[in-house]
């Protein structure tokens, strides 16, 4: 038997024998597409791990944190807390108040030295009007004395002259006149002496208040001075941090109020793996991402000597928590106190050179 083969190509692939046949490339192209996709998710993890492998040789990143310089504020008297006037995560001026302590022992003291202060202004002594009223009206009467007994002697003066008056009437007279003129003396001497006794009995006592007033006006500003000393202010411009009291507890002096953290400076703590320990080096330059995608530039401050481990807020769940080493770095623009955020985590991308 002789088999014959048909070589003539047909050049319309969709006839055979001159009959259509319907094919559909649409759905061939679609299965080829959604082979295409099943690959490609299932090396996705490879993919992501060489890409992560790759960009870790090219990049050196480190997880980081910014920090703010943190000082504890301690009490500067004993009292207890009177009013606490900051919250966790208020930012204060310096020298606004913090913290208000009361102090019993002042308190007390204080209105000891009023009461006796109101009582000074209060007692002061007053002079004899009795006695000088009764001197002044001795001496109205000696007056009225000598007068009479001048004019008397007068007139016997010039009955002598007459001669109708004899010398013994005129020495009578005149005895008479210098008595009431001694009287006179005597009652304006006495009066005299009552005054100067009773501007001395009125200086002395308002010398002795004076003095004692002043002592105890020294002694309550004094006291308001230590009054202002209880006073916890801020030193600097910063943020609360943490607060460690409560109203009404009672505090001994060099007791931790609250902590505060420097906003004036803040920088950033990286975590750099040891092998690329020649970035912890003072004068690296890095760039800085934030969260939200914003870039700064910063530089490492110092030769970093410390390792400390990752934190957990920085690890991944399954991740070890490796030692790291501790690297500070400036920032080379200040910092808004928007982004100066405690604990805020950033992301370190290192230069390859300085």
């Amino acid at each position: 038997m002789k088999v014959h083969f048909n070589t003539k190509r047909q050049k319309d692939p969709t006839r055979d024998q001159g009959m259509k046949v319907p094919y559909a490339p649409a759905k061939r192209r679609a299965s080829k597409w959604r082979w295409y996709l099943i690959l490609l998710i299932v090396s996705s993890p490879l993919i992501y791990f060489l890409f992560k492998l790759v960009f870790s040789q090219v990049v050196i990143s480190a997880p980081g944190l910014i920090t703010l310089e943190k000082i504890s504020i301690n009490s500067s008297g004993a009292g207890y807390v009177d009013q606490i006037k900051v919250e966790v995560g208020n930012t204060v001026p310096q020298g606004h108040v913090m913290v208000k302590l009361g102090s019993p022992e002042l308190d007390e003291r204080k209105h000891v030295l009023q009461v006796e202060l109101n009582y000074l202004g209060s007692s002061l002594p007053t002079s004899d009007l009795g006695t000088e009223s009764l001197l002044r009206n001795k001496i109205e009467l000696a007056k009225k004395n000598v007068a009479y007994h001048q004019e008397k002697l007068r007139k016997v003066r010039f009955l002598f002259d007459q001669g109708a008056a004899t010398i013994a009437e005129l020495n009578q007279a005149e005895a008479a006149y210098d008595r009431a003129q001694f009287t006179l003396n005597q009652a304006q001497s006495e009066l005299s002496a009552q005054l100067e006794k009773t501007r001395r009995d009125q200086l002395q006592p308002e010398v002795q208040y004076s003095s004692r007033r002043q002592l105890i006006l020294a002694e309550l500003e004094t006291i308001k001075e230590q009054r202002k000393r209880l006073q916890q202010r801020a030193p600097f411009l910063g943020r609360i941090l943490d607060i460690f009291i409560q109203e009404g507890k009672t505090l001994s002096p060099g007791s931790p109020i609250l902590l505060m953290g420097r906003m004036d400076n803040p920088y950033i703590i990286a975590y750099l793996d040891p092998k690329y320990s020649k970035y912890a080096l003072s004068g690296y330059k890095a760039t800085i991402k934030f969260p939200d995608g914003k870039t700064l530039r910063a530089q490492v401050r110092e030769n970093s000597t410390l390792t400390r481990r990752l934190p957990s807020d920085l690890s991944s769940s399954i991740g070890d928590r490796d030692l790291m080493i501790l690297v500070k770095l400036d920032f080379l623009l200040p910092l808004s106190k928007a982004e100066s955020i405690d604990g805020l985590p950033v992301t370190v991308r290192f230069d390859f050179a300085k």
